[in-house]
């Protein structure tokens, strides 16, 4: 398994993970988090950081936030 199902795979059983579909990306790119999808370790890094911002403000899960970031964007 890789990328997209592997995340979904993951998530339905049960571990707390991000899934980036396109709606997600999008909202990274809105967030001006990253530029385009995520590929080099500066987008990496910086998505990772954005996470965990916004985790500790929030006190969400990783699903929750992949979620909420997903559904910002119609």
């Amino acid at each position: 398994m890789g990328g997209k199902t592997a995340q979904v795979f993951l998530r339905r059983m049960g571990v707390d993970t991000l899934v980036f579909a396109s709606d997600t990306i999008r909202a990274l790119v809105r967030e001006g988090v990253v530029d385009k999808s995520p590929s080099s370790k500066k987008d990496w890094a910086a998505l990772q950081e954005a996470i965990e911002t916004w985790q500790m403000q929030s006190n969400r899960s990783l699903n929750e936030i992949s979620q909420i970031l997903s559904l910002s964007v119609g």
